[in-house]
């Protein structure tokens, strides 16, 4: 629950989590970003599962407007249920 996250803190973990996750971003960002800004990517496109991509690009448009629907509509059933647990002061997933 609630307790871990209050535990982690306090010993100090979370912060080494923080600090490589910050470092990976950091890392793999920067060249992303300027990467993009050169026209040499796409915006998000990390060229993972190439060999899946349909070659059609109206199909292609589908899918990553269909993907981009489905990543908001699970951040939001999320936020929901994180919102949920906090105000009813049930751990996370059993909200009732």
């Amino acid at each position: 629950g609630w307790e871990a996250h209050d535990r982690l803190v306090a010993s100090g973990a979370l912060g080494q989590i923080l600090l490589f996750v910050g470092l990976f971003e950091t890392l793999a960002g920067i060249p992303a970003v300027v990467a993009t800004m050169n026209g040499e990517r796409e915006a998000g496109d990390f060229d993972f599962g190439g060999t899946f991509k349909p070659t059609d690009p109206a199909e292609l448009r589908r899918k990553q407007t269909a993907e981009l629907k489905n990543g908001r509509l699970a951040m939001l059933a999320f936020s929901g249920q994180v919102t949920q647990a906090a105000l009813t002061h049930h751990d996370a997933p059993f909200l009732w």
